[in-house]
């Protein structure tokens, strides 16, 4: 059986949609996504990708596509402490290599990292804030961990939350990253 194209259905949503963001998972692991950032950009509407910037091999196939508006990257621990988060040996050499690629790209972006306090120290916050910075990095977004669907109880419940940004982790992080900001909650 044949399926249905999807550009009438497309189509139809012009004016109820005015963008299409690939994410969820990690959106690439299909090796099919520049074709399909392609697609979507040619029905007219904006692209984005949402990655964490595992393989920057299939990161820069995305960044070649053309069909880039914008691309956000969750950058999840000082690049040496990687291993530790992730689980996976080497995965801060693959992250560093992606904020490279996606910083020399020229497409808009937002780099952010999700902030638990059991997870990642005010030092280690610094640490990736001088990392991006040496990069070449403006701007950073620090988002605060909500414990609303996370399905690890420890993380849940962790006595170090809810995490803070005070006035003094805020100006260190703003020195060095002046579009630095923090996302889900106010300075204490």
């Amino acid at each position: 059986m044949d399926e249905p194209h999807p550009e009438p259905a497309a189509r139809a949503r012009r004016g109820f949609l005015d963008a299409v963001i690939f994410s969820g998972g990690e959106p690439t692991l299909q090796s099919e996504l520049p074709q399909a950032l392609r697609a979507v950009a040619a029905l007219g509407f904006e692209v984005a990708l949402h990655t964490n910037g595992h393989d920057p091999a299939a990161l820069q196939r995305a960044l070649d596509s053309g069909a880039l508006g914008l691309v956000a990257l969750d950058v999840k621990a000082p690049y040496d402490d990687y291993p530790t988060i992730t689980q996976v040996p080497a995965s801060g050499m693959a992250a560093r290599e992606s904020v490279r690629l996606l910083l020399a790209s020229g497409i808009a972006h937002e780099l952010r990292t999700t902030w638990h306090p059991a997870l990642l120290s005010r030092a280690q916050l610094r640490t990736i804030a001088r990392e991006l910075a040496d990069e070449g990095a403006r701007a950073w977004v620090l988002q605060l961990f909500r414990s609303e669907g996370c399905p690890v109880r420890w993380l849940r419940e962790s006595l170090a939350l809810p995490a803070r940004v005070d006035e003094e982790l805020r100006a260190e992080l703003t020195a060095i990253i002046p579009g630095f900001e923090v996302r889900g909650g106010e300075a204490d």
